[in-house]
């Protein structure tokens, strides 16, 4: 399964994956992620042929950062 791994000095409050047409896919907060450590990851939303991930909105106490996925990689 696809994973997004986040290594930064601070944990995400909340990474929310979306489709092309920004529908929403699912959601998964710092609680779905129990480590301590300052590298999460969040197993992505399985795709189909219908819906992919195309990008994610990550969420920090003060701010936001979207990460888009590449639909080519393999």
């Amino acid at each position: 399964m696809p994973t997004l791994v986040i290594s930064h000095h601070e944990k995400p409050t909340r990474v929310t994956f979306f489709t092309n047409e920004n529908r929403e896919m699912g959601k998964r907060t710092l609680a779905d992620n129990a480590s301590n450590s300052a590298i999460v990851s969040y197993d992505l939303p399985v795709k189909d042929q219908e819906n992919t991930v195309a990008f994610a909105i990550v969420e920090y106490d003060k701010y936001q950062v979207r990460v888009v996925f590449d639909a080519n990689a393999k």
